[in-house]
């Protein structure tokens, strides 16, 4: 907290920076540590928001699903064990300083929190897997023992209500992302994996829409796989997820003509093209010498047989002895 905030008034405002970012709404928080204090208060859906933008994180997602963790000795401690309060990741049918009943473990679940105020009421926020979606259930205000009975009840009743909807699988493609500097100026997009919804029991499945977007100011290289837009899916015009767009290939860097948007193919087009005109005008040009040289060829043919038929007229008439 100090090394990332300086003071625990600064950490707050970070944390409630990053709560506005993640789309929280009814959420301030004062403090790190969730302890009571006036001003400091959340909601079940901020928290499954936190939770969600939380668990994005490898990290944090691996260790959050570790039921136990071994701490290494240290110079001033021995080895220590310790247990994670989920008890749902592995199940826990033991006694002890604070539990004394009985929670089994829970398919699907990767992970969660468990909290508790100096009042002693309790609350919990629980992830888990469902025919390939995520589900994250929020128990606030409840009892120690409570709340394990009651994420539960809700978990088992997301199972029955939620409805997995297919909308494309993946490498479904979706149109063609303009690009600058390569050999050519668009890369086909298609899905990085499947998208889906939850379908509300009785809801149409033509209320679901997608919408993409390609990201600006694409250049080649593009490697295939390479992120170049999202697909926003929406339910009656509430957005309910994104899913990435890529590469569906590889796109090489282009020839000179390339950062204009003009790919090798049409560069090869335009420089045949020119070719060809050049080719013309130099044919057209060679034509007209030749052709004005065979007018004067032609010119110098007619002169010299006119010339001739004259001396053969005066040659006859000097034989004839004709002196006019």
């Amino acid at each position: 907290m100090l090394a990332c905030g300086g003071t625990m008034e600064n950490f707050a405002s970070m944390m409630n920076d990053r709560a506005a970012q993640i789309g929280c709404t009814s959420s301030n928080f004062v403090n790190s540590s969730g302890c009571t204090v006036e001003g400091h208060y959340s909601t079940a859906r901020d928290v499954a928001k936190i939770a969600k933008a939380a668990f994005s994180n490898k990290d944090i997602r691996r260790l959050a699903g570790l039921s136990k963790y071994t701490i290494p000795a240290t110079n001033l401690s021995s080895a220590r064990e310790i247990e994670s309060t989920n008890l749902f990741l592995e199940g826990s049918d033991g006694t002890d300083d604070f539990f004394d009943f009985v929670v089994e473990k829970y398919k699907g679940v990767f992970g969660g929190k468990t909290g508790r105020t100096v009042d002693g009421q309790c609350t919990m926020v629980n992830g888990f897997n469902h025919d390939g979606m995520e589900v994250y259930c929020v128990i606030m205000g409840s009892t120690l023992e409570g709340r394990y009975s009651d994420i539960k009840t809700l978990m088992d009743y997301a199972k029955t209500v939620i409805c997995k909807y297919t909308v494309f699988k993946k490498d479904t493609e979706f149109g063609t992302a303009k690009l600058l500097g390569g050999a050519t100026n668009k890369v086909k997009a298609v899905a990085a994996k499947e998208g889906f919804i939850n379908l509300p029991e009785g809801a149409s499945a033509s209320l679901v829409e997608t919408k993409c977007i390609y990201s600006d100011s694409l250049i080649a290289p593009i490697k295939k796989g390479q992120k170049i837009g999202v697909i926003e899916i929406y339910l009656a015009d509430d957005l309910c997820g994104k899913v990435d767009l890529v590469a569906a290939s590889d796109i090489k860097k282009g020839w000179f003509l390339s950062p204009f948007g003009i790919t090798n193919m049409q560069t090869i087009m335009m420089g045949s093209a020119l070719g060809l005109f050049i080719i013309t005008v130099i044919t057209i040009f060679v034509l007209r010498i030749k052709n004005k040289r065979r007018i004067k060829a032609i010119r110098r043919e007619r002169l010299m047989e006119e010339a001739r038929r004259q001396l053969e007229r005066e040659e006859d008439l000097q034989r004839r002895g004709w002196h006019f």
